[in-house]
């Protein structure tokens, strides 16, 4: 069986009608296993590469800073700046993440 899947296709008239069909259907089944294994190798990449969460030297989130402007831990005006710099790195670590996204556009796919 092995040897028929090296004759090239045009020489392959000789072959029997079932051992054409068997070398198509494994040709087939060949291709279906490389394109999922292709696909679950873009969502695995795309999970992995997906942040999680706020990013890295943020310190506090929103909702932590609300709780602690409840608490009386921090006034409003101390609540209102650390609010804005919570946002702004925030925005900023999405704008880098757009930028390397725009640098490595496979890759995006992959993730």
């Amino acid at each position: 069986m092995f040897p028929d899947l090296l004759i090239p296709l045009a020489q392959a008239e000789h072959l029997s009608e079932q051992h054409q069909y068997e070398t198509l259907a494994w040709g087939g089944g060949l291709i279906a296993v490389l394109l999922v294994g292709g696909v679950a190798i873009r969502l695995l990449r795309r999970h992995v590469h997906t942040p999680s969460g706020p990013p890295e030297g943020c310190g506090f989130t929103l909702a932590e800073l609300k709780d602690m402007r409840a608490r009386g831990d921090l006034t409003e005006p101390e609540y209102q700046a650390a609010r804005r710099r919570v946002i702004a790195q925030v925005q900023a670590a999405d704008l880098a993440a757009q930028r390397q996204r725009q640098r490595n556009p496979g890759a995006q796919d992959a993730e």
